[in-house]
């Protein structure tokens, strides 16, 4: 019986300890509100909101697993698969649904079915 308490013990200590391996080479970034929005993926020009849409967003990039997540109205998503290309990383959770953020100017590119919402004051958290 002890035996087992013990092994139980070592699988939780190694549960946390991948766990918060995992964490800290994850990227957090904050992005607040959208700043614009445009109604399909061709040449159409960005349009500032006159009236803001709450939609805050915080998303999480791993560079070592490829992978990234969004949380939305206090929700993490699961993690998806991520590409990087010309310091983009870009995801998706279905064709219609996905995630473009510009490493070098802090923007995020949210995809949401023919809407698109594009935020520019991501930053960094810790």
């Amino acid at each position: 019986m002890n035996n087992i308490k013990y092994i139980i013990e070592a699988i939780v200590i190694l549960v946390i300890f991948g766990v918060s391996s995992v964490q800290a080479e994850t990227f957090t970034i904050y992005c607040g509100k959208p700043n614009y929005y445009k109604w399909n993926e061709n040449e159409t020009k960005w349009q500032k909101q006159k009236n803001p849409i709450y939609r805050e967003m915080t998303i999480q990039i791993n560079f070592e697993q490829l992978r990234s997540r969004v949380k939305y109205q206090g929700k993490w998503y699961s993690w998806a698969f991520s590409t990087i290309e010309k310091e983009i990383v870009t995801w998706k959770y279905h064709q219609k649904f996905g995630y473009n953020f510009n490493l070098s100017k802090n923007e995020l590119i949210e995809k949401k079915g023919e809407l698109f919402f594009k935020y520019t004051n991501c930053r960094s958290i810790l």
